[in-house]
């Protein structure tokens, strides 16, 4: 079986999405990576979503980037921390509630319990319906089948 596999590149790091074992991967400078594959959470939040699992991973994995880079940063802190070895970083739980929020609002129904996120995406003048639309695409060539590699640049 040929592996399908897509690689997104921002200045400052790089995502691969590995189809055939849904396994996700952030490239730092230096040799740093993070590497995850779908588990039952991704089961449990791809299903509410209509997503599979290796969907779910690369959407929220996706959504870490996404969110940070929408509030300045060069890339999410704890995927950072994850792939440099450190501790999490102070507000990783804010980090998750955040890309729930994101992820619920791109594949699924914004929750009442995500509204607090979407005020602070609104108060930091992060526009909500950006992230959405760029989360949807990512996903949608995450989702390209066939036997090309294709690589996008993002800026």
């Amino acid at each position: 079986m040929e592996q399908k596999e897509i690689a997104f590149t921002w200045p400052t790091f790089s995502l691969t999405y590995r189809a055939d074992t849904g396994e996700v991967a952030t490239f730092y400078d230096q040799w740093r990576v993070s590497r995850t594959l779908p588990d039952e959470t991704d089961d449990f939040h791809g299903a509410a979503l209509g997503l599979s699992a290796k969907e779910h991973k690369v959407v929220h994995e996706l959504a870490h980037h996404l969110l940070a880079l929408h509030h300045g940063l060069d890339s999410s802190p704890i995927i950072w921390c994850a792939a440099h070895c450190y501790d999490m970083p102070d507000g990783a739980d804010d980090e998750e509630r955040g890309v729930r929020a994101l992820v619920y609002a791109a594949f699924g129904t914004p929750r009442e319990e995500d509204e607090p996120c979407y005020a602070s995406f609104k108060s930091a003048g992060v526009s909500l319906d950006s992230m959405v639309a760029e989360l949807r695409l990512l996903h949608a060539a995450a989702c390209i089948t066939g036997t090309t590699r294709p690589r996008l640049q993002l800026k």
